[in-house]
């Protein structure tokens, strides 16, 4: 083999292996900003008290696709948003303006609007908020960098072999 095919060579690996890199670290970053946010919140009715509200939680574990539940009370959503935002707001308001809620993670973000269904049919809860927007927004972003990745892997491909056997 001669030095020009070699270099060819080398030259078409290396813009194979570095689009590949690209490829993996975008996936991996669609992959981290998913799971930040693979959660909604589901308000517990004001109706019910403390105990009845807690029991919830082994009925929001058995919907398909909810990984993980955490039972968050008035006081401490108090406690939340007094230390997000400026406490003076908050003086006037009592714990009580708040409702019982539980953050429920996902396993799956691509299900999160049949999840959210499944939640709000249940008894005991009055609304579900969901960032479905975000959701969709992620999933056809993965969508889009597959095909593009794709599409340029075939392209790369053909070219590199192309290049490879006129040298």
């Amino acid at each position: 083999m001669s030095f020009v095919t070699v270099t060819v060579v080398a030259a078409c690996l290396i813009i194979m292996g570095s689009f590949a890199l690209l490829v993996v670290n975008i996936d991996k970053l669609i992959d981290e900003l998913e799971g930040s946010n693979d959660q909604m919140v589901a308000f517990v009715d004001e109706t019910l008290m403390d105990d009845s509200a807690r029991v919830l939680e082994e009925k929001l574990l058995q919907v398909p696709n909810v990984s993980s539940v955490s039972f968050i009370t008035r006081d401490e959503a108090m406690e939340e948003f007094k230390k997000d935002f400026d406490t003076e707001l908050f003086e006037s308001l009592g714990s009580d303006a708040l409702r019982h809620r539980y953050v429920i993670h996902l396993n799956d973000i691509g299900k999160m609007e049949e999840t959210k269904e499944l939640v709000e049919s249940l008894d005991g809860i009055a609304r579900v908020k969901a960032h479905l927007e975000y959701a969709r927004g992620f999933i056809s972003m993965r969508n889009i960098v597959s095909a593009v990745s794709f599409a340029l892997t075939i392209i790369l491909t053909i070219v590199s072999f192309f290049i490879m056997t006129n040298t």
